[in-house]
Formats: structure tokens, C-alpha cells, sequence
């Protein structure tokens, strides 16, 4: 189980609903029930790559919901360890 808590979001890895995935990435927002699922071709990408993407967008998300008058682009959703990488 993949769990991620941050102040005011929450995430969970849920199963998918189908074994194949009709575009090579996808992500679904759902407001009402508050849920981002990411549907990936397999054969493309492996759950270590989308459990990255992943933390990436609920860091992206994150930064948002602090400065949510900032620019795009200026908002940072790395990890430290990331960021020493680069």
C-alpha cells in the first residue's frame, strides 16, 4: 500500500479498474471525492516512474495550495534529494 499525507491531502495507491490503459499517461481529478488516479501503459512506464510522477504532481499540488498567486513556473515540487541530484 502507497500512502502520502500532507497537509490537507491525503493518497492512497487504489488497483486498477481495467489491466490496460488507453493512452500512454493519464491522470484523472476528481474533485467531488477528492482522488487523482494515473492510468499508464506498462509497457511504457514501471510503478517506480509513476510513483515519481506522482509524488512530483502531489508536490506541485502542494506548492500551489501555499502560494497559490505564484507562477507556475517558480514553484518548487522536488524532493531534497532530487534537487542535490540536479
Amino acid at each position: 500500500n502507497y500512502n502520502v499525507k500532507m497537509k490537507g491531502i491525503k493518497s492512497t495507491l487504489i488497483p486498477p479498474e481495467f489491466p490496460y490503459s488507453k493512452f500512454d499517461l493519464t491522470f484523472f481529478c476528481e474533485i467531488e471525492n477528492r482522488q487523482i488516479k494515473i492510468e499508464f501503459a506498462t509497457d511504457l512506464y514501471d510503478e517506480a516512474m509513476i510513483r515519481t510522477l506522482g509524488d512530483h504532481y502531489l508536490g506541485l499540488l502542494k506548492a500551489v495550495i501555499e502560494a497559490p498567486n505564484s507562477e507556475l513556473g517558480k514553484l518548487e515540487f522536488l524532493s531534497l534529494a532530487e534537487k542535490k541530484i540536479i
